[in-house]
């Protein structure tokens, strides 16, 4: 079975934190991680490990400790030593062509198993827990978590924003037309999944299967508002070069567990955050 053991020793959540009940979570895991393939010959990049635990476990033991059971698992690329690793207690999705396709193409088949509001994570990013629980927390049904940043590289998922929601978000947004980075994890309600399901149908239908899952955000964005809330300088990190995985340990997991957050109002829990 997964563990429900705090993955963060000295943090631990408020009771507002919790995940209501009928929350559902869904882990884009599918990818081999092309960029590590030295690190990456047996296992997916997901199960990297940094402090003595795979990134995806982490996001589990999270999830569950903020009180969400119900968790499907999108794998693709070594999916029998994923599904091993992880145990029973989730709902696994085969992406059989995870090899010619991308995580747009993982969503839609992970979304076809979700019934209610839920979580979408990218399964290579490394976060402070209390990231997850003010985004379940917060009262927007639907919102995105982000770093705001006037300075990113080619390779970071942009986003900008205005009156607090997001108007779009795409890598190629140029320099002073963006306020700020997606970390790849987005709360959606059950209204936007029923849309969702429209949406993203379509998106496959025209052939964007290899494409990124922030193209599913973007499209939505024509239907329906989509809070952003920053991290107000938690600690976070997406693994994607092996330089990200040795930071992620050196740097950002030290940070993870001595960091406790306040009650006080954060930025995005004021009337305006831009």
């Amino acid at each position: 079975m997964i563990g429900t053991i705090n993955p963060y020793p000295g943090f631990a959540f408020p009771r507002t934190f919790q995940g209501g009940p009928d929350l559902e979570a869904l882990i884009l895991a599918a990818g081999r991680g092309n960029r590590m393939l030295r690190l990456t010959k047996t296992e997916p990049k997901c199960m990297l490990e940094v402090g003595g635990k795979s990134l995806v476990r982490r996001q589990v033991d999270v999830l569950r400790d903020l009180g969400i059971r119900d968790i499907t698992v999108v794998g693709g690329y070594a999916r029998d030593a994923l599904q091993a690793h992880l145990g029973d207690g989730f709902r696994m999705v085969h992406n059989e062509d995870y090899a010619t396709t991308n995580s747009l193409y993982s969503f839609w088949l992970g979304l076809r198993e979700l019934r209610g509001e839920f979580i979408v994570l990218n399964a290579d990013v490394l976060f402070h827990p209390a990231l997850l629980g003010r985004l379940i927390r917060c009262p927007y049904p639907d919102a995105l978590l982000a770093e705001f940043a006037d300075s990113l590289g080619d390779e970071e998922m942009k986003i900008k924003v205005e009156d607090g929601y997001l108007v779009d978000i795409d890598r190629a947004l140029p320099d002073g037309e963006y306020d700020g980075e997606n970390l790849g994890i987005v709360k959606f309600s059950d209204e936007s999944r029923q849309v969702l399901s429209e949406v993203v149908g379509r998106l496959v239908a025209e052939g964007n299967q290899r494409a990124d899952f922030p193209l599913v955000t973007k499209t939505l964005l024509a239907r329906r508002r989509i809070r952003v809330l920053g991290t107000e300088g938690l600690p976070w990190i997406e693994v994607d070069f092996p330089e990200d995985l040795e930071r992620a340990r050196r740097e950002i997991m030290p940070r993870l567990s001595a960091v406790v957050p306040s009650e006080t109002p954060t930025r995005e829990e004021r009337p305006s955050i831009r």
